[in-house]
């Protein structure tokens, strides 16, 4: 009966150790799902934001003004930060999620990093000419992390990178 009583404790610690460390899993996977929306959000509100901010480039009246340079200096800032959470959180979710995250992840940082580099290389209007890829590459993340966690209903997908941009108005006289 002790031997019994021994094997039976041992299959519960075995069972729960399992159920435990899946437990475990499920927590990091889910935070890091968590974690890469916020940085891929941010990534591209920030995106949006500097575009807009290199539209107003060539008006004289706005260009020279010490408000928009305080605001395009901060715009690059927080596409820096922005930029390498996003690598970080490629790295991360090679570790707590599928391929799938990951290289939806990479791919969209990608395309947002060079988007940057032309946006703030003087061509601010490539992000309206290469919105749709841009686009399917941020849905492409929704959708590898929805599949992670298994759902598939249709997520609400981001279609006009547009929205929510907004153009300094010129400095007061």
């Amino acid at each position: 009966m002790s031997a019994v009583t021994q094997s039976t404790e041992s299959i519960r610690a075995a069972i729960s150790d399992d159920l435990w460390d899946r437990q475990k899993r499920w927590e990091l996977r889910r935070d890091t799902l968590i974690d890469i929306a916020t940085k891929a959000s941010n990534a591209k509100d920030v995106l949006v934001r500097l575009h807009a901010i290199y539209l107003t480039r060539n008006n004289a009246a706005i260009e020279a003004s010490p408000e928009r340079v305080a605001i395009q200096t901060e715009l690059q800032e927080a596409w820096h930060f922005a930029q390498n959470e996003l690598q970080r959180m490629v790295v991360i979710a090679s570790l707590a999620c599928g391929a799938g995250v990951r290289t939806a992840l990479a791919d969209f940082a990608m395309v947002a990093s060079d988007l940057a580099l032309e946006i703030v290389g003087g061509q601010p209007e490539v992000l309206m000419t290469r919105s749709d890829d841009f686009a399917a590459k941020y849905n492409a993340v929704t959708k590898a992390m929805r599949k992670e966690i298994g759902n598939d209903s249709e997520p609400m997908f981001l279609t006009d990178v547009s929205l929510g941009a907004q153009v300094p108005s010129p400095p007061s006289q």
